[in-house]
């Protein structure tokens, strides 16, 4: 199967020869959803962050709800690590959450909703609560199963998670905070590429079998403030039985999202895959 991808913002093309023993080299990206032309972002917050101090305590994870084992796995048993950056601000809040490494798989999302429901005992120094930077290496053993009658995938644990917390080695004395949720009507579509806003960059993405079917296709897709894709709407499909697919590969694909200000952003932006049956 090869595989191209295509940058219509940068004019950029790249060629992928996918086979099971030599994954793909990362995709380049991304342009923008062309007919989107607006930006209403939210107002960001503003903090110190004090990972340099030596008068720091750092922040401590508050034991949560654990999450239910999958103690017979009748999907397919799969693992791997993830680690995610971000920022526990001064009320112990995980803020700013992107992908430093991922999988391209189902094991990402947990590994972020797991994050995102995490509560911290927020860094102090000198007895006052402060914002600090953090990555997470975090590895999952899970079981997957497709929920009857459709396509949708059920990820369960099947071991507890294990986690490995560390500090930003170059961390910033300032950062803006995105907003705990992001707003719903966001966007960074009209901001243009420069030092103050960087589009999102591919760091993983997942091949799939193309049943050796050919087409080419485009998405509109919305890349979140956390890398992830959601299609909105096709664009071009030349092939209709292998667009689901095509789509998947989309889907798969995990950014360091759009940053105003180093605050993340949604963004829209085009896909275009161009997949070829070959050895």
């Amino acid at each position: 199967m090869l595989v191209s991808k295509q940058s219509l913002a940068a004019f950029i093309s790249v060629a992928i020869v996918a086979s099971p023993q030599q994954p793909p080299a990362a995709l380049n990206t991304l342009p923008r959803y062309l007919e989107t032309r607006v930006s209403n972002l939210p107002q960001p917050e503003q903090v110190e962050l004090y990972n340099s101090a030596k008068e720091v305590v750092e922040p401590v994870l508050i034991p949560g709800q654990t999450l239910p084992l999958s103690n017979e796995c009748k999907g397919t048993k799969d693992s791997g690590s993830v680690t995610l950056s971000f920022i526990v601000d001064a009320e112990g809040q995980p803020r700013n959450i992107v992908f430093k490494q991922a999988l391209a798989n189902q094991i990402d999302l947990l590994a972020l909703q797991i994050l995102l429901d995490s509560r911290f005992q927020p860094a102090t120094l000198n007895g006052s609560p402060v914002a600090v930077g953090r990555d997470v290496e975090m590895h999952l053993q899970v079981c997957i199963d497709q929920k009857p009658g459709t396509t949708v995938e059920l990820v369960r644990l099947r071991s507890p998670k294990t986690e490995k917390f560390s500090g930003w080695r170059h961390a910033q004395a300032e950062a803006n905070l995105a907003p705990v949720k992001m707003p719903p009507d966001a966007l960074a579509d009209a901001e243009n590429p420069g030092p103050s806003f960087s589009t999102p960059k591919t760091i993983a993405h997942k091949m799939f079998d193309s049943k050796g079917m050919s087409g080419s296709f485009a998405f509109g897709v919305l890349v979140d403030e956390h890398g992830l894709d959601h299609i909105e709407k096709v664009l071009e499909s030349t092939n209709p039985n292998l667009l689901p697919i095509a789509a998947r590969m989309i889907q798969s694909i995990r950014h360091i999202p759009a940053l105003k200000d180093g605050m993340p952003v949604p963004v829209h932006q085009t896909e275009s895959l161009n997949i070829t049956s070959g050895e």
